[in-house]
């Protein structure tokens, strides 16, 4: 329908996981986090979550909803940061948290933190669960190659 207004060469036409199965990839998700929190981490340690390269934040929302809907004790301990790199996604991901009153209520949980993971300083010596499911996704997955000799990867393009 977009194209019929106004044709667009570079619109995304494709969607990752996370919003083509939404909220069911990201409650699959949770279910795996909070299970491994509660057999090595629970009670000692918070549930700590980082994401890189959040998207729209529809994971962000789809895993902290499951967790508060189906174990709130886990939800009391459980913190989310984002790290993003580009100030227009972190400002939609904001926007999305604040949507709503359902979204709203997880604003304490939730650190939004708009820098590329590459200028990260912080040491953080709690354990943590790390995602980038986005950016993976994102990845020209046919067409990544390395140089044979640095093991570097290179730039490349899907056609």
């Amino acid at each position: 329908a977009l194209d019929e207004k106004e044709f667009n060469e570079t619109r995304q036409l494709w969607h990752t996981p996370t919003e083509l199965f939404r909220p069911y990839y990201g409650e699959a998700i949770a279910r795996y986090l909070v299970t491994n929190y509660k057999l090595s981490l629970f009670p000692y340690h918070d549930l700590l979550i980082y994401e890189m390269g959040a998207g729209n934040g529809t994971l962000m929302l789809n895993i902290l909803d499951y967790i508060r809907a189906t174990d709130p004790e886990v939800y009391a301990r459980t913190k989310f940061r984002v790290i993003e790199i580009s100030s227009s996604l972190a400002s939609l991901q904001t926007q999305q948290l604040h949507r709503t009153a359902h979204s709203r209520g997880h604003a304490n949980k939730v650190d939004i933190v708009n820098r590329s993971i590459f200028d990260w300083n912080t040491y953080i010596s709690s354990p943590c669960f790390f995602l980038a499911l986005e950016v993976f996704d994102n990845f020209a997955h046919d067409a990544i190659r390395y140089d044979p000799f640095t093991e570097q990867p290179l730039q490349g393009t899907a056609l």
